[in-house]
């Protein structure tokens, strides 16, 4: 069931989540067009660690025509749930009957996005980065909360000292223990709040 239920989107955003205020006036810019609203069939633009988080959830809601990517080395094999992977010249002639999810990340993002640009594709209209897809799509025509990933911190002390820390633990000032339940309350509260998590990393210390 969705969490956002009778109440509007944005005024759940803004009442619920612990940043609802920000991603409240992000979600009032909403990117893609009302043509996106009622799609049923579409096409993944890339096979790397991001689709495999991704396809599963896609299949429940969509029929996945085909998976394209410029890597030679997987074209004509097929996903794990039996979709073909054909090259970018294979899908040309119709890629512009289905909206195209792209898979990719900044750099790689922008380099497909000039494939599909030069042949007349609009982004935002025709193809869009998948995770403006899973929180912009599902939030405004499911009225579902689906975030791509989280992370949760379960420990700030560590024999490390990384300069570049991704949660910064030679940098704190202060450290506390965290109790296993405050963890489980944390997550508990988390999932109580949305309707979907594609993925969640573990970030601290040495907590094993």
């Amino acid at each position: 069931m969705s969490k956002i239920n009778e109440v509007g989107t944005i005024e759940y955003l803004s009442e619920f989540l612990p940043i609802g205020k920000d991603i409240a006036i992000i979600m009032k810019r909403y990117k893609l067009n009302e043509e996106w609203k009622d799609i049923e069939k579409i096409i993944i633009f890339g096979y790397g660690r991001q689709a495999r988080k991704i396809i599963k959830k896609f299949a429940e809601n969509f029929e996945i025509i085909a998976i394209v990517d410029n890597d030679s080395s997987k074209w004509n094999t097929v996903s794990e749930l039996n979709i073909p992977i054909i090259s970018f010249e294979k899908a040309v002639p119709f890629l512009k009957k289905y909206k195209i999810i792209v898979t990719a990340m900044a750099g790689n993002y922008n380099n497909i996005k000039k494939q599909l640009s030069e042949i007349g594709l609009k982004e935002y209209t025709n193809f869009v980065q998948h995770e403006t897809f899973i929180t912009e799509w599902y939030c405004r025509f499911k009225k579902q909360i689906c975030l791509l990933k989280t992370d949760i911190f379960v420990t700030p002390f560590c024999t490390l000292k990384c300069k570049k820390c991704s949660v910064f633990i030679p940098y704190m000032k202060e450290k506390k223990s965290i109790c296993l339940e405050d963890i489980k309350d944390t997550i508990d509260l988390f999932f109580s709040k949305i309707d979907f998590l594609f993925s969640m990393d573990i970030y601290g210390g040495e907590p094993f």
